[in-house]
């Protein structure tokens, strides 16, 4: 069969957590061998640990293909590097600190056989240290007061997400920007949109323009699991981006969303996520000097 699913990892200097992701896709391959479906792609941001070591070791156990950039070209870029490099007819960007349940690619490679969906939304459990897993629902991400949808849920298009989530909790729209929720039909993602918002000052949520973008354009269907798969952890790797910066970057992303489904309670709710003391801070820091990360170059590269 041809590649069906592609999983895009990209990762710098995370060598403990790539090990936890590829161990964990590992013993899912040998459980229930994936055949020629199911890909995994890791794109090394030059990483000056034992990233390498970890990769060539995994390529014995894992249908696994290898991509290192000749210098860290920043997070965000190594993704789309990733998406330019992998052949299926989805794939999966998952952050490298994240690992998967055992058994779950099962019903995710059942469910893409449909390539019916533009995008399937993934539920995760986040692993505490010293408890149980705790069930995170698809939308809300690391927001552990949202109730999981007791079943899946398959709506029309994107606009009809948005419509559902709205009135009650719009930020459901960009509780799924987290990489690893989100796995895409190829044809429904818009790589020239990602690449003009790669050299903008967007580029945070450069996947998920294009993403949405790509969705608006092909009319597709969103499939919104109920079965968790992806494992976050509890104690995270850091993020390079400041939570000025994260808050930014969810108003301006929002703000453009709700115009593009035209929605404009969706742009106003996004510009109030952006203070007026946010936007002095803000534009303080750069008469400063301050150069965001990502902008140009990024010490991150991961997921």
């Amino acid at each position: 069969m041809s590649e069906l699913l592609s999983i895009c990892v990209p990762t710098y200097n995370r060598a403990a957590y790539l090990t936890d992701l590829l161990e964990s896709l590992a013993h899912d391959h040998e459980v229930s061998p994936w055949g020629d479906e199911i890909v995994v792609y890791v794109s090394d941001n030059a990483s000056t640990d034992t990233t390498p070591a970890v990769i060539a070791e995994f390529a014995r156990r894992l249908p696994l293909r290898s991509h290192r950039n000749a210098k860290n070209i920043g997070g965000d870029r190594n993704f789309s590097r990733l998406i330019d490099l992998s052949d299926g007819d989805y794939f999966w960007l998952i952050g490298d600190d994240e690992t998967i349940l055992p058994g779950s690619l099962a019903g995710v490679r059942d469910l893409l056989r449909t390539k019916s969906h533009g995008l399937v939304l993934l539920p995760s459990v986040r692993a505490q240290a010293d408890g149980p897993l705790v069930v995170l629902p698809y939308a809300r991400g690391a927001v552990e007061a949202a109730l999981v949808a007791p079943v899946a849920e398959v709506f029309p298009d994107y606009g009809a997400f948005i419509a559902r989530h709205l009135a009650g909790d719009p930020f459901a729209m960009i509780g799924h920007s987290l990489l690893s929720y989100n796995i895409i039909r190829r044809d429904c993602s818009d790589r020239e949109l990602h690449r003009r918002i790669l050299n903008s000052e967007d580029i945070y949520y450069a996947h998920m323009f294009s993403l949405t973008g790509g969705l608006r354009r092909s009319g597709a269907s969103v499939y919104a699991g109920a079965t968790p798969v992806v494992v976050v952890r509890q104690e995270r790797a850091p993020v390079a981006a400041s939570r000025l910066l994260i808050r930014r970057g969810w108003s301006r992303y929002l703000d453009w969303l709700g115009r593009e489904y035209q929605q404009p309670a969706l742009s106003r709710y996004g510009r109030s996520l952006f203070s007026s003391w946010d936007r002095l801070s803000f534009a303080l820091r750069r008469l400063s000097g301050w150069q965001p990360p990502g902008w140009g170059t990024s010490a991150d590269g991961g997921g």
